[in-house]
């Protein structure tokens, strides 16, 4: 695979995964509530777990997503320049 079709890649899983983040915290700042009641249902979790659960799922999450999507699109970048 080429320099140019790998940062192609790069640059597409990051809008993909920066679209799942934005989609998930529109919905847990929009119906909260509504997400809490249905988890609550599987486990017991009270809201304040819930909602420092939430916190830490999308911190790892933008996190893995900046690790694992756009340092190395912006390394290819670097390295094609």
């Amino acid at each position: 695979m080429d320099v140019p079709a790998l940062r192609s890649f790069f640059l597409w899983c990051s809008v993909a995964n920066i679209c799942v983040i934005a989609v998930c915290v529109l919905l847990f700042l929009t119906v909260p509530d509504a997400i809490y009641d249905k988890v609550k249902r599987f486990i017991r979790i009270s809201r304040r777990q819930f909602d420092t659960l939430v916190y830490a799922y999308l911190g790892l999450y933008k996190v893995l997503v900046i690790l694992f999507n756009i340092v190395p699109y912006v390394t290819l970048l670097i390295v094609d320049w």
